[in-house]
């Protein structure tokens, strides 16, 4: 089990288990810090998540389970980037750091960010929405330079890239490793690699002196060109010694304990061996301050689920809008592929776009083009339906039969169960607001409704908001894509992208699936019990969702920029904070809803659109006595207060309202205590 803390070598703490309920199994095991940053634990049986205590009843992070129990690695080669920090800036040498692996062979990529450009993060997370790159952030809690959290990056990449990755590169992002008189790729090179014994190759190093800091933003393709370090810096050291600031590539399933340059220590037993690449065959680069096939083509199978209303689903598309004739689309812009059953669904972030042509472009695991384009249109908005062929590892979508386009690997929903009984759509964060404290209630209010997961999508957010945001990502609560603007339009439009990517995304991956604000508090009145308790007791199949109406809670001030105390939670928390309220609006005005995603073909903000046709699927509306909808809306963003007050002023003469007492210092509690774990500290 990986930690971040700082120079802790043997000391003691406990393994914590919890089962699928959150309740612990067994007492707590006590184990120690070996080697540094790791802690080992002994399996137990029905175990879900896991997390470690410096006492026997203290406090603990619970952290899920990543699956490393695999049958064989998922990838033949993978890199482990050094952490991401300081003020260069970084888009274009990450830019071209991975676009040379990539030719290299490189089908992973391992990142850990203690501190990036907002600028930069936009290019980081477009490769980690094409599954390129997966991304661990590390928060400060134990001060240090910013070189020491390399040391973390390499402890924990070690173990993340352990049974996943045959082959795994240990390299910076000025490092462009590659191989010299060796006529292939470095993933030619490993593949030949011969004898079980060899654990590791460390590759010579040569420094290209690299004279200026970076350019900060994009601003043409020439200048691109001109500042690549590739292009831009030629004057270079000769090669260093053996093992002087070497490289390598390691097999991670060999090694114990790995330094920088070199492996400190392999597992016992196997006698492996770290092997020196000569500089004739490969060198490390240090710049410091595919073919169409149509063979085997095969549309999988559709079964009769694959119809629709009785009907192929895909001629069911196109007599849903027959009365519109297709145009070809000027521009396409994806989001993420999802393969389900009978298709395999594509989200985009154009917008204005319905019935408009574009192609279907499928890949197999060598990236080449599997058959001929298939011709397929947006519908609904930001919606691309493909038909399965065998064989395909990514797909991307082009405006003509030959055009550009940008592969995306598949989300799997071919799920025979959902994995989540309840989870979340989280409206897109965007806007100037601070919204750590907004986004903590939100997310500690719906964990004790009984959600399990919550999805969300950010079009901007500050760094100090991602830091808690980042938190939850890191203990498996909260998912996030994030959305690039590339169609000009208002941060509010963003919402809509939000709804249609998190109907699929959610969709066979939980069984409800709630559709709400940041700024909302959906809670049963007086039924007894939580959400998930209420959304239990439903056995109509023929319910695909429930409706809550809303009341208003005025929020009369901007929450505040930092943290600063537990008293400050105390007194700015919106539950604690605000209580003037509006009458209860009537059924459907601006209500949310909590849907069956399997059963919904278009959501809307406040309702449901469409349901899937032929078995009679409805939305309940709840009455106010059984749940509503408690919203802190703001009165100065968007000018609600002078655009919308008066009229929900009809609903009934405002009222001092409160939120329940029954959750509300449990609320407290956890919303402090994540709090202060991420923001109370001063060496941050």
């Amino acid at each position: 089990m990986p930690m971040n803390l700082n120079t802790r070598l043997r000391y003691r703490v406990f393994c914590r288990y919890l089962d699928t309920d959150g309740a612990e199994i067994g007492n707590p095991y006590e184990s120690f810090t070996y080697p540094e940053y790791i802690v080992n634990c002994p399996k137990r049986e029905g175990t879900q998540k896991i997390g470690l205590s410096v006492t026997p009843n203290g406090e603990f992070v619970p952290l899920p389970l990543v699956d490393r129990i695999l049958k064989k690695p998922k990838y033949e080669l993978s890199m482990c980037v050094a952490t991401i920090y300081g003020d260069e800036p970084k888009w274009l040498m990450f830019i071209e750091m991975i676009e040379h692996y990539k030719l290299q062979g490189v089908q992973h990529f391992y990142l850990h960010i203690h501190k990036a450009l907002e600028y930069d993060l936009k290019v980081i997370n477009d490769y980690a929405r094409t599954g390129e790159v997966e991304i661990h952030y590390l928060l400060e809690r134990d001060k240090r330079t910013d070189n020491h959290w390399h040391m973390v990056n390499i402890a924990d990449c070690l173990i993340w890239s352990r049974g996943e990755s045959k082959w795994t590169i240990f390299a910076d992002l000025d490092e462009r490793i590659l191989m010299t008189e060796y006529p292939g790729t470095i993933l030619d090179y490993v593949k030949k690699v011969e004898g079980p014994r060899i654990g590791s190759l460390r590759f010579r190093q040569q420094w290209v002196l690299k004279t200026e800091l970076m350019p900060k933003r994009f601003e043409s393709k020439d200048k691109l060109i001109e500042w690549m370090p590739t292009h831009r810096w030629h004057n270079s050291s000769a090669v260093g010694p053996r093992g002087h600031t070497a490289k390598c590539i390691v097999d991670t399933s060999k090694v114990f304990i790995m330094f920088i340059h070199y492996v400190t220590e392999f597992f016992p037993g196997g006698d492996y061996v770290e092997v020196d690449v000569g500089p004739e065959k490969g060198i490390v680069r240090n710049e410091e301050i595919g073919q169409q096939t149509t063979d085997n083509l095969t549309t999988v199978k559709p079964t009769e689920e694959y119809k629709i209303d009785g009907v192929d689903r895909f001629h069911w598309y196109l007599k849903k809008t027959a009365e519109a004739k297709i145009a070809t689309a000027p521009n396409i812009s994806t989001l993420y592929a999802y393969e389900f059953e009978h298709e395999i669904t594509v989200t985009l972030t154009s917008w204005n776009m319905i019935r408009l042509r574009v192609y279907c472009r499928y890949l197999d695991k060598n990236d080449s083009e599997i058959g001929t384009p298939y011709e397929s249109f947006t519908y609904p908005e930001y919606i691309v339906n493909c038909p399965k062929r065998k064989g395909t590892q990514k797909i991307g979508l082009s405006v003509t039969p030959n055009g550009e386009f940008v592969p995306l690997p598949l989300v799997d929903r071919m799920l025979k169960k959902p994995k989540y009984e309840l989870s979340m759509c989280v409206a897109t964060i965007y806007g100037e607001e601070p919204k750590w404290l907004l986004f903590l209630e939100m997310v500690e209010h719906f964990k004790l409704q009984g959600v399990q997961h919550f999805y969300l999508h950010i079009h901007h957010a500050s760094n100090y908001d991602l830091k808690v945001i980042n938190d939850y990502v890191r203990t498996g609560e909260v998912e996030i894509h994030y959305l690039l603007e590339r169609d000009k339009r208002t941060d509010n439009h963003w919402h809509m992208v939000n709804i249609a990517d998190c109907l699929i995304w959610s969709r066979g991956e939980s069984k409800w699936t709630i559709f709400a604000d940041l700024d909302e508090r959906i809670l049963m009145t007086e039924y007894p019990g939580t959400i998930l308790d209420y959304m239990r007791e439903i056995r109509n199949e023929s319910i695909g969702g429930v409706q809550f109406r809303q009341q208003w809670v005025l929020k009369t001030e901007l929450m505040p920029e930092k943290y600063e105390s537990g008293s400050q939670i105390d007194t700015w928390m919106p539950t604690h904070r605000f209580h003037n309220s509006t009458g209860i609006g009537p059924v459907g005005h601006t209500a949310k809803c909590i849907v069956d995603t399997s059963k919904v073909f278009i959501m809307w903000v406040h309702s449901v659109t469409e349901f899937f046709p032929g078995k009679g699927y409805h939305l309940h509306k709840l009455a106010p006595e059984e749940g509503l909808v408690r919203h802190y809306r703001d009165q100065t963003l968007g000018k609600w207060g002078q655009k919308w007050l008066n009229s929900t002023l009809k609903f009934g003469p405002l009222r001092m309202t409160d939120y329940p007492k029954k959750y509300l210092g449990k609320l407290t509690t956890n919303v402090k205590r994540r709090a202060r774990y991420v923001y109370g500290n001063r060496l941050d």
